[in-house]
């Protein structure tokens, strides 16, 4: 990027922990295991509340970059609280700490709530 960081589009299809890294290749490989996450409970009122606070968030940004804010349709439908938190983090502009927390943090509602918090606290 223009200021010297680096971006990268992971996609994730599980959560792993890298246990160690066993070389490098054409990228990194690494020895892992597969984590595996808490069934999510129905949590819609924390659902709504953050997809609200992302919005404003979301519109607060395009407007400041001359642009028009759009979501795209995937996003209203979500209802799993682990799948829109990792969807929201990797939409907004966060210290490199609090982006290793969220990955860092398995219990889904936990996961969203602390975007949640993340988004209070920029707005």
């Amino acid at each position: 990027m223009a200021d010297g960081r680096w971006k990268a589009l992971v996609q994730i299809h599980r959560r792993v922990m890298i246990k160690n890294f066993i070389g490098e290749a054409a990228g990194y490989v690494a020895d892992v295991e597969i984590l595996d996450e808490q069934l999510a409970p129905d949590v819609p009122d924390l659902v709504l509340a953050t997809k609200v606070h992302f919005k404003g968030h979301l519109f607060r940004d395009s407007i400041k970059q001359g642009g028009v804010p759009q979501l795209k349709p995937p996003f209203e439908r979500v209802r799993d609280p682990g799948r829109l938190a990792d969807m929201i983090a990797s939409h907004i502009e966060l210290p490199i700490p609090d982006k290793r927390a969220l990955l860092a943090t398995l219990d889904p509602v936990r996961r969203l709530e602390s975007v949640r918090d993340l988004l209070q606290e920029v707005s």
